[in-house]
């Protein structure tokens, strides 16, 4: 069976689809993931043996080049939707908003199933209360989704949320979790930073965007930490972003307690996080949208067998009720409430060892591929003999 699956990312680091691609191509479906690239302007090439098929987004971000950026985003999404018409495939699988119309044109005329497969609730994930995005998002979706075969999403809170507003049901939920892995604790940040291994590393791993990541709380935290904790971010971010995190570690005079290590690959992140102590799964409060957001890198710090800082948001909260895996900073994630979480985590050696087993429980139990992919796999089923 043939199956196209469209996305507006990067493919190098959309692993989520790829390993939905993988998933499926171990079964013997023929699946081409469709998606864009800001460092190859190849058109086709493989990852992990899957057939990608990329457009060019440049990526500068000043003057001249930011305005190339917006000339090839254009070209991008629509060399993706005239891409995805033009195939004919068993099943379209789409995973955003932008390209579900093209994905339900093909299906209609090619006679092929439609799913969708949303990560986000495209109509409130911006941070301001009116976007754009979101009036064009609602449309798309209020249009189609009566059309689709089958609905995915990343967690129980955004597929009530379609339900609600959409009356969808029936959702497939797959978080987004990894394979799973041998946990082996590393030292790869010690060695990177030359820090003394009496050191305890709570970690930040994530895009570094400046709202809704808590990022800037968790620097100022350092203030009311002492020598014996460094906090590590590790991502991705505009060289304006670096500078302001930058100038507020020289602010709260944090250049011996606050470290910042560029963003890794896929394949080696897991090598980083289980070098850590414990997670910093921090995520500001500044609309509805973070209310349905269950982030990748919760399920890193269990699959690494870290204790987990958390802010107090609903996902949050069903994950914690349910394995235990840590503690709550406030919704505002308030420095001084960051750095209580710490300390109190760091306090007890027992408890913080009982968490981290718990963490890597729930990665071992529920919080893993191999559970998600077997979702999948059912669906699949269900949508070839019916």
């Amino acid at each position: 069976m043939k199956v196209i699956m469209p996305d507006i990312m990067k493919v190098e680091y959309n692993v989520r689809v790829l390993q939905e691609a993988e998933t499926l191509r171990n079964v013997g479906h023929d699946v081409v993931v469709v998606g864009f690239s800001n460092k190859s302007k190849k058109r086709n090439f493989t990852i992990n043996d899957i057939p990608i098929v990329s457009f060019y987004l440049h990526d500068g971000r000043k003057g001249v080049s930011r305005l190339i950026r917006y000339v090839t985003a254009f070209k991008m999404i629509l060399g993706i939707n005239f891409y995805v018409i033009f195939q004919k495939a068993d099943v379209y699988h789409a995973h955003n908003f932008h390209v579900l119309p093209a994905c339900w044109f093909s299906a209609f005329i090619h006679g092929g199933k439609l799913i969708y497969d949303t990560h986000e609730t495209w109509t409130v994930h911006k941070n301001r209360k009116y976007h754009p995005e979101h009036i064009f998002a609602f449309i798309v979706e209020k249009l189609f989704l009566r059309f689709i075969t089958r609905f995915i999403t990343v967690n129980e809170m955004v597929a009530d949320y379609y339900k609600t507003k959409y009356d969808v049901n029936n959702a497939t939920i797959l978080y987004n979790t990894r394979k799973i892995l041998p946990l082996v604790k590393k030292d790869l940040i010690r060695k990177d930073l030359n820090l003394q291994k009496s050191k305890k590393i709570a970690l930040f791993v994530g895009g570094f965007w400046p709202n809704g990541r808590g990022i800037m709380e968790l620097i100022q935290s350092s203030e009311f930490l002492n020598g014996n904790i460094a906090i590590v971010l590790i991502g991705y971010g505009s060289e304006q972003m670096l500078q302001k995190m930058n100038d507020e570690i020289e602010r709260y005079d944090g250049q011996d307690k606050v470290f910042i290590l560029p963003g890794q690959p896929p394949d080696k992140l897991m090598d980083y996080v289980m070098s850590a102590d414990i997670g910093m799964n921090l995520i500001k409060r500044e609309s509805q949208a973070q209310d349905f957001q269950s982030p990748w890198k919760l399920f890193e710090y269990c699959m690494s067998g870290l204790a987990v800082v958390s802010t107090d948001l609903p996902f949050h909260r069903k994950v914690y009720g349910k394995f235990k895996i840590g503690e709550f900073c406030d919704k505002d994630n308030s420095p001084k409430s960051i750095a209580t979480q710490i300390k109190l985590l760091l306090k007890d050696r027992k408890r913080l060892d009982q968490f981290k087993k718990n963490a890597r429980k729930a990665a071992e139990e529920e919080f893993n591929w191999k559970v998600q992919e077997e979702k999948l796999l059912k669906l699949y089923t269900e949508i070839t003999t019916h």
